[in-house]
């Protein structure tokens, strides 16, 4: 591109062409495209149109082509050409660029600034153009060194990357709130912690009352003798599922089940022993020493 506007600007205009028109088929670029346009001295817009439309037959399954003639064609006041040349760009995935034309050419031809926003709020949420990008740097024209690095020809034409918005965690957190928002179980939860199915679904009348604890393990059997008969909310607590009672509720269950099992019994002898020693009354054993046990 500098080569072909130093070459025009010496008046060689064929040799400019020449080296523009080579360069085009290998890489079509719309720095390119302008040095050709302006190539001769003295073109009406008219002509700078006619000439854009004969460089972008040369590479004609590039998108710089019928940017660079909607391009022409606006300067020319030819909107009808512009929208033409735009009108394949606009199926699909339809860059900021060729909703920016479109704006403009709705703002030129019609003044229509309805129309305008319209086309501008598409280049906003469409995807970029290419441009001239270097460590994270984003130019509009070429530089041959690096603003970062310092590095020699470090700009390259390309699609700048994208930021991440959204980091893992933030992707992950938004994740969980749907899971919770559709009444899932997440993945990774304990036994021992409440679960998403609770007793609530019972009535609040039907609660069944805590359990009182017991202050010893003597008294377990005597309550269990004089035990009333269980209320109405017990025995509606009890239909539920063990699945959908509350972690505590059935570690309570558990730990009184092994205290009633550890609780100590006392021994009874199956038989008498042999000599029980003498009674109480008994005048004849009265003051008489204890014969020996028997071996």
């Amino acid at each position: 591109a500098i080569a072909g506007r130093i070459l025009a600007s010496r008046g060689n205009t064929p040799r400019a062409a020449k080296v523009l028109q080579k360069t085009w088929t290998r890489a079509p670029h719309p720095d390119l495209a302008t040095a050709y346009a302006y190539a001769r001295i003295g073109d009406s817009p008219r002509d700078r149109l006619e000439r854009v439309k004969q460089l972008a037959g040369l590479a004609p399954n590039s998108a710089e082509g019928p940017i660079a003639v909607a391009n022409a064609a606006i300067e020319a006041r030819q909107y009808d050409e512009a929208r033409d040349a735009l009108k394949g760009l606009m199926h699909g995935r339809m860059s900021q660029r060729v909703a920016t034309l479109m704006a403009r050419i709705e703002g030129e031809e019609h003044a229509d600034k309805g129309r305008v926003r319209e086309w501008l709020a598409r280049a906003v949420n469409a995807p970029r153009d290419p441009a001239w990008t270097a460590d994270g740097i984003v130019s509009e024209h070429w530089a041959p060194i690096s603003p970062v690095t310092g590095a020699l020809d470090a700009f390259q034409w390309r699609v700048p990357v994208e930021n991440v918005e959204k980091s893992e965690g933030d992707v992950l957190a938004s994740k969980l709130e749907e899971l919770v928002a559709l009444g899932m179980p997440r993945h990774g939860d304990g036994d021992d912690e409440p679960q998403t199915i609770e007793v609530a679904t019972v009535p609040a009348s039907q609660a069944a009352p805590k359990p009182e604890p017991t202050t010893s393990k003597t008294e377990a059997p005597a309550k269990s003798e004089t035990a009333k008969p269980e209320p109405v909310a017990r025995q509606a607590a009890t239909a539920v599922p063990a699945a959908a009672a509350p972690a505590s509720q059935r570690a309570s269950e558990r730990r009184r089940a092994s205290e009633r099992s550890k609780e100590k019994r006392i021994f009874v002898a199956p038989t008498a022993p042999d000599d029980p020693g003498p009674e109480a009354g008994d005048p004849e054993d009265a003051g008489m020493p204890m014969r020996p046990k028997p071996a």
